[in-house]
């Protein structure tokens, strides 16, 4: 899964560790879909309007503390 974070992390700290969380947006979404890495309902977000509707359903969660590593790569203009 490839994931285009969108901005800055959120950060809380929690006792002893600090906690980050971006969101991002999944960029190879069909290729997810066909290989069901995760249920499609992981990717999808909800809003309000009159009744709840999906908003988008490209979105992936990242979140960890100093003790986890995820792999990166720099946009290319």
């Amino acid at each position: 899964m490839r994931v285009l974070i969108e901005g800055a992390p959120h950060v809380s700290v929690r006792r002893d560790r600090t906690v980050y969380h971006w969101q991002g947006t999944v960029i190879n979404l069909e290729e997810v879909w066909e290989e069901n890495f995760v249920p499609r309902s992981f990717l999808t977000t909800h809003k309000w309007q009159g009744g709840w509707v999906v908003d988008r359903n490209d979105v992936w969660a990242i979140q960890g503390n100093e003790l986890a590593w995820w792999s990166v790569e720099r946009a290319t203009a």
